[in-house]
Formats: C-alpha cells, sequence, structure tokens
C-alpha cells in the first residue's frame, strides 16, 4: 500500500518481498554507523523487523516503510516512525542508500513523513535523534523543518542531537 508520494520517492508499507533488498539496506555497515548501537542487522532481525512493521501498519497505520525510487521502483531506503523504549514521544527514523545521500531525499521524506503524521495520523509531536557525528542528517532534518531541542550523551557515551516539531494548530494556518 502507498503511504506517500513526493516528486522523487514513493513511501509504501514493507512487504514480505522486499526482505532481499531491506536486508542489503539493514546489513550495511556504513548505512548503520549511526543508528542505534551501530551494528548492522542480522536476517533474523530484518525479517521481524517487517513483521513488526506489518503488525504496526493494522494496528496503528504507521511504522517502517519502504523508500523506493519513483524512476525504477526500487527500494532506497528506509524511514517512518518508531517509539523507542526510552522515549514517550514518537520518533522518525530513516536511512537511504550510500549512493543516495547529499541529493536532498532524506530531508524530502522527512517533509512529506510530517505532513502525513500530522494530517493523517494526527500524531501531536514527532521527534528524532541524530548521532553529533551525522552531520548530513542533521542539516536533513533542520531543512525539513524540525527544531533542535537538546543535546544528550546516550549509554554508549555518544552525543546525541534531539529535534522535535509540533503538529500546527490549524486555527492558526
Amino acid at each position: 500500500m502507498i503511504v506517500f508520494e513526493t516528486e522523487r520517492i514513493l513511501v509504501r508499507h514493507l512487504r514480505d518481498d522486499d526482505f532481499e533488498a531491506f536486508y542489503a539496506l539493514c546489513s550495511d555497515p556504513e548505512i548503520h554507523r549511526y543508528m542505534g548501537d551501530g551494528k548492522p542487522l542480522t536476517a533474523e532481525q530484518t525479517r521481524s523487523w517487517i513483521q513488526i512493521s506489518q503488525g504496526n501498519y493494522r494496528q496503528r497505520g504507521y511504522g517502517c516503510f519502504a523508500i523506493t525510487s519513483r524512476l525504477d521502483s526500487q527500494m532506497i531506503g528506509f524511514g517512518g516512525i518508531a517509539r523507542p523504549a526510552n522515549n514517550p514521544h514518537l520518533e522518525i527514523i530513516y536511512a537511504l542508500k550510500p549512493s543516495c545521500w547529499g541529493q536532498g531525499l532524506a530531508s524530502e521524506f522527512i517533509k512529506a513523513l510530517l505532513a502525513t503524521s500530522f494530517e493523517r495520523w494526527q500524531i501531536p509531536r514527532l521527534e528524532a535523534t541524530i548521532d553529533v557525528r551525522n552531520h548530513r542528517s542533521s542539516k536533513a532534518i533542520e531543512k525539513a523543518g524540525m527544531l533542535f531541542v537538546r543535546s544528550s550523551v546516550d549509554e554508549d557515551g555518544y552525543t546525541i542531537l534531539w529535534y522535535a516539531l509540533d503538529r500546527p494548530d490549524p486555527s492558526h494556518m
């Protein structure tokens, strides 16, 4: 199912037949360098993530989605909304193939995800946590309109930048 489209990308639900393309992304150490504990996912973890995402679609309407190119329908990344155990707010997650970095696709995805989250799912607030070393991601988040809130040190000793955006009040639009 298509969730939303932009000029260059189509975002849709993850399917079982996405496993190989999704695993190629999830097992890439370069992509996961600044994500979570920095370790790529195993095949089993990747399969589980697809199943969890499919359950989230049924239960909530959102989760982690496939980001595909409108040119050739190939999966170029993944992203969506997660609820981390240590955060009461929903968080934006995303990753793109290295060959897609530096083209503005991340901020294009984030901007459309924010709009869809606020309008369709009525999510009141979204946050994003970015490793301070991941300058491209901080730039993409800011370009999409998210605001820097604070920094903190995670359990691995890395500085994390926290960004957030609240759903606009329709009476002020």
